[in-house]
C-alpha cells in the first residue's frame, strides 16, 4: 500500500485540513461508510458537516436508517465523547443509480455551493448482480458524480473507492490505471438500450476474463476517471478483502457485513457453507475496514493539501509486505474458533472442504448444499410449514 505521508513540514495535519470543510459522502450506510463517518466525526472534530447521500430502503426513511447507523457500537465512543458532532450529519435524500444522484434541484445546489470534499464509497458489491444494475451502480453513477463535481465552487478533493482486483488475472497490481478491453461508452450504450434478457445474454462475452461483473465494471469505472476526470483532484483507493476492524481505534474486531470473507466465516460457521472453490496454496490479501476508511480519509488530505499532478494518484489499500495467511492455514483458524466457540443456531457442526476443481466443486456442492437443502424442504412440507428454500 502506498504510503500518505508529507515530505512538507509546513502541510497542515489531517484534522487541520478537514477543520471547517463540508465532506460529501456516498455510502454512508455500508460496512467502509460507518467507518469513514466515524473516524471523520471522532478524530477530526472541527470538521464541517457531512452530508450523506441516503435513500429510503425497506420501508425504512432515510432518517430511520441513519438513526440504525448511529446505534451501531461502532459510534459508542462518539455519542459517549463529542456527543455535539451527530449534529455534523445531515442527510441528501437521493439514490446513485438515479439521474442526478436522485437529488432534489435545492439539494444539488446545497451541494454545489457548500461541498469541499467528496468521498464515493457507495457500490454494487454483489459478485452476481446482472450487469446491467452493476454498470448502473457502479460506472453511470460515477459518470453523474463527475458533473455534480465540475459544479461545486469550492471542491479541493474527490476519492474514489474500487477495488484492488481490477486485473485479478494478473500476479501484482500495480497502483496505476490498467486499459479497459474495448470502449467502455460502447459497453454502457449497449448494455442500457437492451433490455435486461440481452443483457444477459452478452454477459460471459463481455465479461471476459474478469470473474464477475463487479471486478468488470470497478475496472470500467476506473478507466472513466482516467479519460473524464484527469483534470479534477481526484484519487482513488483500492483495498483488498475488507474484513473487521483491527485495532482500538475505536473497536477491535467490529464487522457488520455479510460481503467478502465474513460472510463466508458466517456461512460455514453456522454450517451453511461446506465446499468452497479455491486454490488453497495462495496466500489471503485482507485487509481490516479501519485501514480502509483511514486510507479514503488520508487520500482526500493528501489531494487537498498538495499541488496538481497530471496523473490521478492511485493507492493499494491490501495487506502487501505484512505476513499473509494462506488459505490452508486460514481454514485451520477459522475453524479452530467456529468449533470451539460455536454458534447456538448451528444447522450442522461447522467444516468445509476447499476445492480446486470446479467440476468437483459442482459435485460436491450438489450433494453437501442443494441435497441437504432440499431434504429440510421436503420435511418442513410434510410437517406442514413454510418451505426453508
Amino acid at each position: 500500500m502506498a504510503v500518505l505521508n508529507s515530505s512538507s513540514k509546513m502541510r497542515p495535519s489531517i484534522a487541520q485540513f478537514y477543520a471547517g470543510k463540508n465532506v460529501f459522502i456516498t455510502g454512508g450506510s455500508g460496512f467502509i461508510g460507518k467507518c469513514v463517518i466515524e473516524k471523520l466525526l471522532r478524530t477530526c472534530p472541527n470538521v464541517g458537516g457531512l452530508y450523506l447521500l441516503m435513500r429510503p430502503k425497506r420501508d425504512k426513511t432515510p432518517e430511520e436508517r441513519l438513526q440504525k447507523v448511529l446505534e451501531s457500537d461502532l459510534f459508542n465512543a462518539v455519542k459517549n465523547e463529542t456527543p455535539d458532532s451527530i449534529e455534523k450529519l445531515h442527510i441528501i435524500i437521493g439514490d446513485v443509480i438515479e439521474p442526478q444522484l436522485g437529488m432534489s434541484d435545492s439539494d444539488y445546489e446545497l451541494l454545489t455551493d457548500k461541498i469541499n470534499v467528496i468521498l464515493h464509497v457507495a457500490a454494487s458489491i454483489n459478485f452476481t448482480e446482472p450487469l446491467r444494475n452493476a454498470v448502473t451502480t457502479n460506472v453511470i453513477a460515477v459518470k453523474d458524480m463527475l458533473v455534480l463535481c465540475r459544479k461545486c465552487k469550492h471542491l479541493q478533493a474527490i476519492v474514489h473507492t474500487s477495488t484492488a482486483f481490477v486485473r485479478p488475472n494478473l500476479e501484482v497490481i500495480e497502483e496505476k490505471f490498467y486499459e479497459f478491453k474495448g470502449d467502455y461508452n460502447d459497453v454502457i450504450a449497449t448494455v442500457m438500450d437492451g433490455d435486461d434478457a440481452a443483457a444477459e445474454r452478452i454477459t460471459p462475452e463481455l465479461l471476459g476474463d474478469a470473474p464477475n461483473t463487479y471486478v468488470y465494471t470497478k475496472h470500467m469505472a476506473e478507466c472513466v476517471l482516467a479519460d473524464e476526470a484527469s483534470d479534477l483532484p481526484i484519487a482513488i483507493v483500492r483495498p483488498t478483502l475488507v474484513t473487521s476492524t483491527w485495532k482500538d481505534d475505536p473497536i477491535s474486531g467490529w464487522i457488520e457485513s455479510m460481503a467478502h470473507l465474513s460472510g463466508v466465516l458466517i456461512l460455514t460457521a453456522k454450517g451453511y457453507l461446506r465446499v468452497k472453490l479455491v486454490d488453497v496454496t495462495k496466500e489471503i490479501d485482507m485487509v481490516p475496514v479501519d485501514v480502509v476508511s483511514n486510507c479514503i480519509i488520508a487520500a482526500g488530505w493528501r489531494l487537498g493539501t498538495s499541488e496538481p499532478t497530471l496523473t490521478i494518484p492511485i493507492y493499494n489499500s491490501s495487506s502487501t509486505g505484512c505476513h499473509r495467511m494462506t488459505w490452508t492455514e486460514f481454514k485451520g483458524i477459522s475453524l479452530y474458533h467456529m468449533q470451539t466457540q460455536p454458534f447456538k443456531d448451528l444447522v450442522r457442526l461447522p467444516y468445509v472442504y476447499m476445492v480446486l476443481s470446479f467440476s468437483l466443486f459442482q459435485v460436491m456442492s450438489r450433494l453437501f448444499h442443494d441435497a441437504p437443502a432440499i431434504i429440510l424442504d421436503q420435511v418442513s412440507r410434510l410437517r406442514g410449514k413454510k418451505s426453508s428454500c
